[in-house]
């Protein structure tokens, strides 16, 4: 074993004077999709203090990033372990005794019911990993994938459907579509609205807003890194079940990608929703990937 492997983990506060380094970091290792050059404004707009930042360092060399994310407003209440960036070489059983104990400690003062992570981290961490340090499988999620040239996402749509940019006016719009589409919080976990509405406006890529007649009927908003398109949020309004909106918005998410050279377009679905399963079958997407989020609870910590 090498003597950097042998080296303690040390969790570093994030401070203003980081944000350098963190940046290039992120730039040459896997990131969110939203890219480096928004992390300095999501850890300062989207979390609620610098506990909420990871960063692990081993001896003189920075190991990986971590976000400890609040979804308190999602039921259970919430705290989502997310990957920001990482070293190939670091272990990810470093990663989890490291990271567990600021996250438990966290979760505990905000009286949080659970903590949360995604099993694909990128650092080989496997179920094993994760069950014995006390962690469950929960929800798991299918990834579909299309390419840019899918015909299917590319059909004209009725002249009074009218797409427009989202405003600071009409976010509000956006989230109430989501909840009409996600009326218990157990379906939806989604995210507080000040998080959305900071992330819509500051996002290069904005929430399109579908109207008829002046009537707000879906949304689509989708995130590009490396050429992918990456489907963040879609809502149809109830309403107008069976009329096509759902390919409107994956067409919709396809023109907003394509002045920027994507190349894929990638979309996450609960296995638990066949509705949204079988639209993007019919679509022309393809699973490419399965993921399961581990649960421990927070109780007895």
């Amino acid at each position: 074993m090498s003597a950097q492997g042998t080296q303690s983990i040390v969790l570093k506060p994030f401070l203003p004077s980081s944000s350098d380094g963190l940046r290039k970091f992120i730039t040459q290792f896997p990131r969110l999709p939203y890219g480096p050059e928004h992390f300095d404004s999501f850890v300062r707009d989207l979390t609620s203090g610098p506990d909420c930042v990871v960063d692990l360092w081993q001896g003189a060399q920075r190991g990986a990033v971590a976000l400890l994310l609040d979804k308190s407003q999602s039921k259970p209440r919430t705290l989502e372990i997310a990957i920001v960036g990482y070293r190939w070489d670091f272990s990810a059983s470093l990663f989890l005794d490291a990271v567990l104990p600021a996250a438990k400690k966290k979760a505990a003062s905000e009286n949080l019911e659970q903590i949360e992570l995604v099993s694909s981290l990128g650092l080989k961490v496997g179920p094993g990993d994760l069950a014995g340090r006390g962690f469950q499988p929960g929800p798991t999620t299918l990834t579909f994938e299309t390419s840019h040239q899918n015909p299917q996402l590319l059909s004209s749509i009725p002249n009074d459907w009218i797409w427009q940019d989202t405003t600071p006016e009409t976010v509000r719009t956006c989230y109430d579509l989501l909840k009409i589409n996600f009326p218990s919080p157990e379906a939806g976990g989604l995210v507080p609205f000040e998080q959305f509405e900071k992330l819509a406006l500051y996002l290069p890529i904005k929430p399109r807003l579908l109207f008829q007649n002046g009537r707000a009927i879906a949304f689509v908003w989708v995130a590009l890194d490396n050429q992918t398109g990456q489907l963040l949020f879609m809502a149809r309004h109830p309403d107008f079940k069976g009329k096509g909106l759902g390919k409107a918005c994956l067409g919709e998410a396809t023109r907003l990608l394509k002045p920027s050279g994507f190349k894929k377009l990638q979309a996450e679905v609960k296995d638990s929703d066949q509705a949204a399963i079988r639209l993007f079958e019919s679509s022309g997407f393809k699973t490419t990937r399965k993921l399961t989020r581990f649960i421990i609870s927070v109780r007895g910590i």
